[in-house]
């Protein structure tokens, strides 16, 4: 006990007395340690949904358009990432001209930067909370949600909206209320909440809305609110001119009435063993929080209501990803209710003390993610293998046809991929797919190849099948296998060996 007690009052002393200098330091080794770690590392932190959003900036910062592929138009993503990568991209590209892994390399970096405006407003709402010890519930809270938020996947929205999020509640807080300026860009900042993550978005949106409608006269709902209408409305305005369509394509694949079907995807200890985690995470940390707000005689502040609200509207999130999301809940959708709940847990360690309890957990969390669930993830290693020998064997100008599994492998191999699960694609080829006029669609198109992956292990007939509205069902013989390579999907919990093939693509399969 003694040794214990000693290692205690020298962790915390150091913290005290180096917390500007370690803060320092850890920030610039964010930014730059994506330069120097391997690639292969890298690739370990995006999901195949992340070179969604990176394929298509890519391609609108080189004058293409808003287009995945370079040939139809879509806005299958949430916009604000969207046009931050643009710009970022453009930027870039207009000093060095960079290749899909130095671009990676440099989505890490902005992805940094975001990261640590997120940490100055953090550590702004700590102040606010006034923690009693201070420097040890800030390691906690960033030793659990480093690995479960900011540095859980990159290329997808969470670090954006993280931020947005808190430079709202930051700004929320604040006691001039009837300051106009800062009403308005309450205003822009609620428009940005909605187009970093629509769905999400929208809901908390609509509760800082009614947070702050307490505190102002007519004149101040109106500097709010405003602004926040004008960038709903210029969204779905320029959805219809440009798509065709006044929500996001991704949206009409995803959205579905048929509950028992969606409810297949329901995260189990089995069937998906890490959703499954974070939900109990989720669900324990709010139970941890509420029943220390039954047994506690102090009365929440403004602040701690925002948390406590965030925290219902993550719940109702979920719900209604499960309930009515034909794909379920993705991992990514957990990271911002993930992150709503360990600041509610964060709020109950510091008030009751409870620091000893929890330091070694969370570091023993902070190593084990980034050891076994990054360094052994492997589920990406075979894939990026796969897209450079498709970089070798297939020339720029020709068409790639692709149903799954395109976002890293158009990325990494950087060629024309049309993404076949409609996801990422235009209005009309959703029109088509739901006439189930795929095949038409392809002899329109005339790819000259076509990828997929099997699990099967004999190919002596390749084949595919394809449900989206329609059954689709292609098949290839074994003379028209240009590339077969190993696949190995599914990460620690659910290892699957399989195979990529790209196929030499005939039309009348």
């Amino acid at each position: 006990m003694s040794m214990l007690r000693e290692y205690w009052k020298f962790i915390s002393n150091y913290i005290k007395d180096n917390k500007n200098y370690l803060l320092c330091f850890l920030g610039l080794l964010s930014l730059f340690i994506w330069f120097i770690l391997p690639i292969k590392y890298l690739i370990h932190f995006t999901s195949d949904d992340s070179y969604f959003y990176l394929k298509t900036a890519w391609n609108f910062s080189k004058g293409l358009g808003s287009s995945f592929d370079g040939i139809n138009l879509t806005n299958g993503y949430h916009p604000l990432l969207f046009l931050v990568l643009s710009l970022f991209y453009f930027l870039t590209n207009s000093i060095m001209n960079l290749n899909s892994e130095n671009l990676l390399r440099f989505t890490f970096f902005i992805t940094s930067i975001i990261n640590l405006i997120s940490i100055f407003f953090i550590n702004k709402v700590f102040r606010e909370l006034n923690f009693e010890r201070s420097n040890l519930t800030s390691l906690i809270f960033y030793l659990l949600v480093i690995p479960f938020t900011l540095l859980y996947l990159f290329g997808v929205e969470i670090q954006l909206m993280i931020m947005i999020y808190l430079a709202l509640v930051y700004i929320t807080i604040y006691k001039k209320f009837n300051d106009s300026k800062l009403n308005f860009i309450i205003g822009i900042l609620l428009g940005l909440l909605f187009l970093v993550r629509i769905d999400l978005g929208l809901l908390l949106a609509i509760i800082f809305v009614l947070i702050r409608l307490n505190k102002y006269n007519q004149k101040q709902i109106l500097f709010v609110v405003f602004p926040f209408f004008v960038i709903i409305i210029s969204y779905l305005i320029i959805n219809k001119i440009y798509f065709d369509t006044y929500s996001s394509i991704s949206s009409y694949y995803k959205f579905s009435l048929d509950i028992k079907n969606n409810l297949r995807f329901f995260p189990t200890p089995l069937s998906n063993p890490i959703d499954f985690s974070m939900l109990v995470i989720f669900l324990a940390s709010g139970l941890v929080y509420l029943l220390y707000k039954i047994n506690s005689k102090q009365i929440s502040n403004h602040l701690i209501k925002i948390f406590e609200l965030s925290y219902i509207i993550a719940f109702l999130f979920l719900l209604i990803q499960y309930f009515l999301n034909r794909q379920g809940v993705r991992e990514w959708y957990y990271t911002f209710p993930i992150f709503i709940a360990f600041t509610l847990l964060t709020i109950v360690i510091d008030r009751k003390k409870l620091h000893k309890l929890f330091l070694l957990p969370s570091i023993f969390v902070f190593v084990l993610y980034f050891t076994l669930f990054r360094m052994n993830y492997y589920n990406h290693d075979s894939a990026y293998e796969f897209s450079k020998k498709v970089q070798e064997l297939v020339k720029e100008n020709e068409i790639i046809f692709q149903i799954d599994y395109s976002g890293l492998i158009s990325f990494f191999s950087e060629r024309i991929i049309v993404n076949g699960d409609g996801l990422i694609n235009s209005f009309n080829y959703y029109k088509t797919l739901k006439q189930g006029k795929l095949f038409d669609y392809l002899d329109y198109l005339k790819p000259q190849y076509f990828i997929f992956y099997s699990f099967q292990k004999d190919d002596e007939k390749a084949q595919y099948e394809f449900q989206s509205f329609h059954r689709y069902l292609f098949e290839f013989n074994r003379d028209r296998i240009l590339l077969k390579y190993p696949f190995i999907y599914g990460g620690i919990f659910r290892k699957k060996y399989g195979h990529f093939y790209l196929i030499k693509f005939k039309q009348n399969n």
